[in-house]
């Protein structure tokens, strides 16, 4: 499992001679996502945060690259039967939340070159089979919801329909709860920083959408840029629409609304009942109004035939737009369940 020590090191070479050398199964989050290619066919981001979890217990051995053990992969506890190998070149983070059997404190890309002339070349395809089998039919359901078109419009749809409107050629940034899990379930990242998504695990906040759309743009003007945003979190930073306007900065923000927070309602449904809901529910509001009061692009969605025309219009404005979709408000992310879960065992 690599993380964002692998993004800092430019290491994209070394860490793919060493997953093809040792043939073993991996993940890259946080800013090292991308740097091997999501479609990779040791990649398990067919599955998602649902493929790892499930992979994870099945293992003698795990091996970890600039990754710190927070919530999501539940500090490091979800896999007591394995050995763990760790790679940082922070001291600290070797015995973080869970004691490494070995510890190699090193810049992530030099610790490789290192590996790579020590591992045996191996080949586990036989195990990667024996991996997806497990954990595809966990999300079988989601991908269907891909491709069927439904009202009220699931976020995995809606995940779907944004890659055909951009012809899946842009660089994604993804805000929000359960709009995090779909977005970054739903999007392959071709390359480092194709699918940027802060909220879900890197720094663990909200609010990071618009303006690290913002800055990707400037980054890279050439690049179309998308941001997936939850109707909560856009609350966060939408005033900040007012700086794209006024720095002529354009960019895409595809609006999930649920009308609430999302994780939260579904979590206190889960928890207390569906009649003890307190301030999570948000109601309809017309965010892509606002961006047009300051200068914008904005479109209100509410059928799934709407989506890519909506989206395609905005890409063709020239201008910050937002793009307001109503989405089912009952569909509950299997994250939500993990978060729940965590805090119900505490």
């Amino acid at each position: 499992i690599g993380g964002s020590g692998i993004g800092f090191s430019d290491c994209d070479k070394e860490l793919l001679d060493f997953v093809s050398k040792t043939g073993i199964p991996f993940m890259l989050l946080n800013t090292g996502r991308g740097a091997i290619p999501d479609e990779h066919p040791l990649s398990l981001w067919d599955g998602g945060q649902l493929a790892m979890l499930a992979a994870l217990p099945q293992t003698d051995l795990v091996i970890t690259l600039g990754l710190r053990f927070n919530w999501l992969l539940m500090h490091g506890q979800g896999f007591p039967q394995a050995k763990l190998v760790r790679v940082d070149i922070d001291a600290t983070e070797i015995d973080r939340n869970r004691s490494s059997d070995i510890g190699l404190v090193g810049d992530i890309g030099l610790s490789l070159k290192e590996l790579n002339r020590r591992v045996k070349q191996r080949d586990l395809s036989s195990w990667m089979k024996t991996l997806r089998d497990a954990y595809l039919p966990l999300i079988a359901d989601e991908i269907a919801q891909r491709e069927r078109a439904t009202g009220p419009i699931h976020p995995a749809r809606l995940v779907e329909q944004i890659k055909k409107a951009t012809q899946d050629n842009a660089i994604y940034v993804i805000d929000g709860g359960d709009t995090s899990y779909f977005a970054s379930v739903g999007l392959k990242a071709k390359e480092k920083s194709s699918v940027i998504s802060a909220a879900a695990g890197l720094f663990g906040c909200l609010g990071t959408g618009v303006p690290f759309g913002i800055g990707a743009k400037v980054a890279k003007p050439d690049k179309l840029v998308v941001v997936i945003n939850g109707d909560g979190s856009f609350g966060f930073n939408a005033m900040e629409f007012d700086t794209a306007v006024r720095h002529n900065i354009p960019f895409v923000c595809v609006i999930f609304n649920d009308q609430a927070w999302g994780m939260i309602k579904h979590g206190q449904e889960l928890v207390y009942g569906p009649e003890r809901v307190v301030s999570s529910e948000l109601g309809v509001v017309h965010y892509e109004k606002v961006v047009e009061g300051l200068g914008g692009y904005g479109e209100l969605v509410t059928t799934d035939d709407e989506i890519v025309p909506a989206i395609r219009r905005a890409m063709d404005s020239g201008k910050p737009a937002c793009v307001n979709v109503l989405t089912d408000p009952t569909v509950t992310s299997p994250a939500t369940l993990l978060l729940v879960g965590g805090l119900t065992t505490e």
